[in-house]
């Protein structure tokens, strides 16, 4: 049997997960799924020098600071990124990673795991809830403190909402961490605070940043010890919902063609991509890790009539893992881990980076499933091949009114004002080749999110 560790997050660790923006909540909780099926330093996972005990473990532009021993693994702090990350791993040191060595009762308060149909049904049910209004007004004094550049003023002095701060595609989101850090700052007593075992999935994603890429997928194993010295049993994740049978896939089956638009397995059973760095300059990164995925796509090649596994693949914007082979493109499963590449020193992520804004040159894979933005941005479609061997259109307006469409193609429009080509990746980034002074770049449009979209195909 596989082993496991028990997951638990200090207070500072939850209050700092808090501040993050969603898209990059779903990519962080993914990520520290490694963690408890091996926490031990390799990879991403370093151990920080001169600090016994300390880990670190890189998820895109965050780096998460944990301890493990032989049951639980510990997540102490989240931070972006800069300068600054490791200042204070003294007192974090002192402060969180002693208390965690002599701590003796770490039972939770309910160690059941709830079944998957049940998280599921919690995840789609529609919620109304009131967006959480900010602690105090965002003013011209608070503005002129944080010295906020004169052009996104008109724009925060309209917010109301830790939702409008947090979702703002339209300031950059280093000025919206600097509002959000004056606004919400850490308490002391976080610090000091006992850790919170993670023992549902819900304690591990936050409920709305679940609904971006879509759910984990989570398994109870009959055969898990129970509880032992006050250690939570550990929380199971799989990170693949494997098909029973690969199928041909029924929806959007468009995409480009070219090496750097898609994944490749490779023999050592690594993940290859072809990094387009810039126009002229191409480089081959690779990333292991994820022998699960590597499975579903040998599994599906060998179901499409090759002798041998291996190959490219793609992966759409509802995590399906679509798989060319000799008998057409089949749907192996689905997969909720994110892909990331190390060029140089930078982090090569399906997730856009902080920071960026619309209009900039995309720096993430290339990889992503092709669609149609109709003249004048007007509507957005693919077309398929049906069983009667003809192909069908498919148009959003099908299933979306135009005034629902509105903000969507809106966010399209300010790229691809005359329509054409579009992409969408695995972390429901959007992106589009847009013919520049030094050729074609391929330029960032936004993320989907919740935005009305094409219905996921069954």
């Amino acid at each position: 049997m596989p082993r496991s560790w028990a997951l638990a997050m200090s207070p500072k660790y939850r209050e700092e997960f808090s501040r993050v923006q969603r898209k990059y909540q779903n990519q962080i909780s993914r990520k520290t799924q490694d963690l408890m099926h091996d926490p031990t330093p390799g990879g991403s996972r370093t151990v920080l020098t001169q600090y016994d005990g300390l880990c670190r473990l890189r998820t895109g532009e965050y780096r998460i600071i944990y301890a493990y021993d032989d049951q639980l693994v510990q997540l102490l702090s989240l931070r972006k990124r800069n300068e600054r990350t490791y200042n204070d791993l003294d007192q974090l040191e002192l402060q969180q990673l002693e208390p965690f060595r002599s701590a003796t009762n770490r039972k939770p308060a309910s160690p059941q795991l709830p079944p998957w149909e049940k998280i599921v049904r919690n995840w789609v049910a529609p919620r109304e809830e009131a967006p959480k209004p900010l602690p105090f007004p965002i003013d011209t004094a608070l503005l002129d403190e944080l010295d906020i550049p004169a052009e996104y003023r008109t724009i925060l002095l309209r917010m109301r909402t830790e939702d409008d701060l947090l979702g703002c595609d339209t300031v950059p989101a280093h000025i919206c961490e600097k509002i959000i850090e004056a606004m919400f700052p850490l308490r002391l007593e976080l610090i000091v605070g006992d850790p919170l075992p993670v023992v549902v999935l819900d304690d591990l994603v936050d409920e709305a940043a679940a609904t971006v890429n879509g759910p984990i997928d989570t398994a109870e194993k009959s055969d898990v010890p129970a509880a032992t010295d006050g250690i939570p049993k550990p929380l199971f994740l799989i990170p693949i919902k494997r098909m029973g049978s690969m199928t041909a896939y029924s929806g959007n089956t468009a995409k480009a063609n070219g090496k750097e638009a898609r994944y490749t397995v490779k023999l050592d059973s690594s993940i290859q991509l072809t990094y387009a760095a810039s126009n002229s300059e191409r480089a081959l990164l690779t990333t292991d890790g994820h022998d699960e995925l590597v499975q579903l796509v040998n599994d599906a090649k060998r179901s499409g009539g090759a002798t041998k596994g291996g190959g490219g693949f793609f992966i759409n914007e509802f995590r399906h893992v679509l798989v060319p082979t000799q008998n057409g493109l089949l749907y192996a499963g689905k997969y909720t881990r994110d892909l990331e590449f190390v060029f140089n020193t930078t982090v090569v992520s399906p997730v856009a980076p902080s920071g960026i804004s619309r209009g900039d040159v995309w720096p993430g894979p290339h990889v992503g499933i092709k669609y149609t933005l109709a003249a004048g941005a007007s509507n957005i479609r693919y077309e398929r091949d049906t069983r009667q061997g003809t192909r069908e259109r498919v148009s959003l307006s099908q299933y979306h009114d135009s005034q629902a469409l509105q903000a969507l193609l809106q966010m399209f429009r300010a790229v691809k004002p005359s329509g054409g080509a579009i992409y969408v990746n695995e972390a429901r980034e959007c992106f589009a080749p847009v013919a520049g002074e030094q050729g074609y770049e391929r330029l960032y449009i936004g993320h989907l999110g919740n935005k009305p979209w094409f219905p996921e195909p069954e």
